[in-house]
Order: structure tokens, then C-alpha cells, then sequence
């Protein structure tokens, strides 16, 4: 239950609020009077302020309610009001939601950003033309936004520079990569994946020349180029599928990686990898049990002969390793 209106008492913890509109339709009639309490929120509404008040779901028909509530002032209030309801279509809701971003208003801006992070990225390829290329890139030239942010609107940069042909921006996007930064920078993954997303073939190479190399890039951007390949994998079409895979099977050289790869080649059924990924178990730097995990559970999943040849092999040479990879890649896996 999601609802907005005005606050006309308050005693202590429990506020009364005139309901002006549901935010899902149907919910409450406009006028009608709710007691809200239990409510998780900053700051103490007085009569007067509007509210946007959402009720938690009830474990139990009889627990009680559980209020969050939001603050709002008129420009907020009008931008809840009109947005767009779910039963809408994705591309419609996120048509409204694209002037916000970034709006003076940090309710707005924090709610239109939470829009487009949440919305299927073939979703938001339908708004690519209509992207503002500009906007972004100075949002993202912009050292106070949050960095997370820095993450959606280089994606969103990368799919409407290439949307609109905007070449220029390729120069931009090697810089942000460049610039020196600590480890683990928050929204790194989405400023790679828009560079791959605008540069495609050639954005591959470089970024795999960068961190896929040697000596390889620090951990947490190979976490990201990860992020962002995944990603691109499952959205993307320009890059040749098996160049895009011989890129990827690189991170089997990168131990400290090496087992979300296995785990994505075995999802993605990539089974030409079958010899390259058998090498690795028990190999110094990959001798740990999520990585032992993620080798048998590829090759237990892989249909060629090679897989079941490699198991044998193995289990001969590390029997005690091999059982408990086994027995745990099949407790994950349900059993399968």
C-alpha cells in the first residue's frame, strides 16, 4: 500500500493522514483518514506537510501495520502524482522518469535514478535515441555525484552515443578509464560496459589488453570488466559471439576470477572451454574450494565425453578434492 496526502494530526509517533491519491490505483479513497505509526523514517512530520506513506507487507494477518514515510514538498508531490503506474508499459514509465534525473530536487532525482537502475536494459535501448548525451557525460565528468550513479549513466552514455553516432565521446570514456583511482571504485563496471557498449570490437581489445594482460589489472576493476562483459553478453550484438567468448575465457588466466568465469562459461554452455578449464583444478592459485566447486560443476554439466574423461582423470589424481567439489557443486545445484 502506497499512499500520498497531507498530514492533519500528529501525536507523538502517530501521524493522520488525509489520503489525496493512491499510488497504486484503487488502494484508498481520496479523503479518508489513515492512522499511520510504526513508521521508519528521519525527521518529525507536522500537520500540513505532505506525505508519501508506504505500508510494509504483513507477515501475519494480524501483525500489525508498518509505516515508511517520505517527506514531500509540492514539486515531489506533483512528480508522484503523475509518474506513471506499474501496470504501464516499462518504456512508457521510463519516457517520464528520463527528465528527472538529476533533478535539483533529491527526492526526484534519487527516485528517477531508481527507476532506470531497476529497469531491464532492453528496456532502456528503446530510449537510446532519446538519451541526453550531454547530460550524461557531464554528470559523469562531475566529481560530487555519487559514484553509483557514475555506474547507470555510463551505461546509458555508451547506449546512446552509439544510438546517435556520437564518436566524440569514445575519447571521453578512455579517460574516465584511465584517470587514476584506488581499487574497487563504486559504478566502474557501468563506465566499462558503456565504453564496450560504444566501442565495441575495438573496446574490446583495448580493455582486454588493459586488465586481461600482464601484468593483469588490480582485482576490483577485474571484477568490474567482468560485470560489464556479463552484461554485454547478455544485451549485446554487435560483437561476434565467439570473439565476445574468446575475450571472456581470459579471465580463466586470473585466479583470483577464475571461478565466476567457470561458473559464466558453464551457464553460457560454452563448452569449447571444456580442456582450458579442466587444466586449472589444483593448480597453484586456483587450488581453493569455490574455484574446485566451480570446475567440477562445469564439467559435471558439460554433455561432450571430454567432461566426463577429465573428471575420471582427475578424480584419480586429487580423489579427496574432487569428491567434495562433487558433493557440494551438487548440493548447489539442487541435486541435478
Amino acid at each position: 500500500m502506497a499512499l500520498m496526502g497531507d498530514v492533519v494530526a500528529a501525536d507523538g509517533s502517530t501521524w493522520k493522514l488525509r489520503v489525496q491519491q493512491s499510488v497504486k490505483p484503487g488502494e484508498e479513497a481520496a479523503g479518508r483518514l489513515i492512522e499511520i505509526a510504526n513508521r521508519s523514517t528521519d525527521g518529525n512530520p507536522t500537520p500540513g506537510e505532505l506525505l508519501l506513506a508506504t505500508a510494509t507487507k504483513r507477515d501475519k494477518p494480524s501483525a500489525e501495520v508498518s509505516w515508511s514515510i517520505v517527506v514531500l514538498n509540492e514539486a515531489s508531490f506533483a512528480y508522484v502524482a503523475r509518474s506513471p503506474t506499474t501496470r504501464d508499459a516499462t518504456a512508457k514509465r521510463l519516457s517520464y522518469f528520463l527528465p528527472f534525473l538529476e533533478h535539483a530536487d533529491p527526492v526526484i532525482a534519487e527516485d528517477a535514478y531508481l527507476e532506470f537502475a531497476h529497469a531491464p536494459l532492453d528496456e532502456i535501448g528503446k530510449l537510446a535515441d532519446r538519451l541526453p548525451v550531454d547530460r550524461l557525460r557531464d554528470w559523469l565528468a562531475d566529481a560530487d555525484l555519487p559514484p553509483e550513479r557514475k555506474g547507470l549513466y555510463g551505461l546509458l552514455l555508451g547506449l546512446s552515443a552509439s544510438a546517435q553516432g556520437r564518436a566524440d565521446i569514445a575519447d571521453d570514456f578512455w579517460g574516465w578509464i584511465t584517470a587514476p583511482a584506488s581499487d574497487f571504485r563504486s559504478g566502474f563496471d557501468g563506465v566499462l560496459g558503456g565504453y564496450l557498449w560504444m566501442g565495441r570490437q575495438e573496446a574490446l581489445a583495448r580493455l582486454e589488453d588493459r586488465y586481461l594482460g600482464d601484468p593483469p589489472g588490480a582485482f576490483g576493476d577485474l571484477r568490474h570488466l567482468q560485470t560489464a562483459m556479463r552484461v554485454y553478453h547478455d544485451y549485446g550484438r554487435d560483437v561476434a559471439l565467439e570473439e565476445f567468448m574468446r575475450g571472456y575465457r581470459r579471465f580463466l588466466d586470473h585466479p583470483a576470477v577464475a571461478a565466476l568465469a567457470v561458473a559464466d562459461l558453464s551457464r553460457w554452455q560454452d563448452w569449447q572451454s571444456v580442456d582450458r578449464v579442466a587444466s586449472i583444478f589444483g593448480q597453484p592459485g586456483y587450488d581453493d574450494p569455490v574455484t574446485d566447486r566451480a570446475i567440477i560443476g562445469y564439467l559435471l554439466a558439460c554433455p561432450l565425453p571430454e567432461a566426463r574423461r577429465r573428471v575420471v582423470r582427475l578424480r584419480k589424481l586429487l580423489p579427496d578434492r574432487v569428491t567434495a567439489a562433487e558433493r557440494t557443486a551438487t548440493t548447489t545445484s539442487g541435486g541435478k
